[in-house]
């Protein structure tokens, strides 16, 4: 009996330990999500300078926004604005977030500025949990790789080289790391792809 009993004690406090974990890793969450989702929107504004010069639009950048159309969500695997550049009227860029989930280590989160004829006029990646010394040279303080996607155009026709070189694309990997390289220019060759079949959206963002 007192075998018995001192098990049904064990297995109480081993409940009661893992319930009081539970309850402590769910309120951090609750309460560490809104800042980290503040700190990567304050990476995300801090990025519109970087891949889009000031200098090519005259209007608010972050005030300037249409909703992301449904079809273009589901590709970029988000579903915030998109921020429209524009200059005495005319429609220059369009700048918005697009994540791949395909990363090493998950969810790599990139900004990419766009002009009307869907050349890229450059991209960052604004969050990552890619493996430090590795994949992390996604970030321009690591490499200047995510250079390389500068006045980069885009065909339809030839999705081919919107791939690293190790699956005949022009894009370099990285020693050791092909997955991260990999991940960021397929989500952009995606994310360039689905708005390719919609021109008829960049038309009307253009009259607006």
């Amino acid at each position: 009996m007192k075998l018995s009993s001192s098990i049904i004690q064990s297995t109480l406090r081993l409940g009661l330990f893992a319930a009081l974990t539970a309850v402590i890793l769910g309120a951090t969450y609750v309460y560490t999500k809104p800042f980290i989702e503040e700190q990567i929107a304050l990476a995300e504004r801090k990025s519109f300078d970087e891949v889009l010069l000031p200098s090519l639009y005259d209007n608010d950048l972050m005030a300037s926004t249409v909703s992301r159309p449904d079809w273009l969500a589901r590709v970029t695997n988000d579903d915030g604005p998109i921020h429209i550049a524009t200059n005495n009227g005319r429609l220059q860029a369009l700048v918005f977030r697009t994540d791949s989930l395909q990363g090493y280590s998950g969810r790599i989160s990139l900004i990419v500025a766009i002009d009307p004829d869907l050349t890229v006029l450059g991209t960052r990646v604004i969050s990552h949990r890619e493996t430090p010394g590795l994949g992390d040279k996604i970030e321009l303080r690591k490499s200047d790789w995510i250079l390389g996607f500068n006045d980069q155009s885009f065909d339809s026709d030839n999705l081919e080289r919107w791939d690293v070189t190790k699956y005949q694309g022009d894009f370099d990997q990285f020693t050791g790391a092909t997955i991260t390289p990999r991940a960021v220019v397929r989500q952009l060759r995606s994310t360039l792809n689905v708005i390719s079949t919609h021109p008829e959206w960049i038309e009307e963002l253009g009259n607006e």
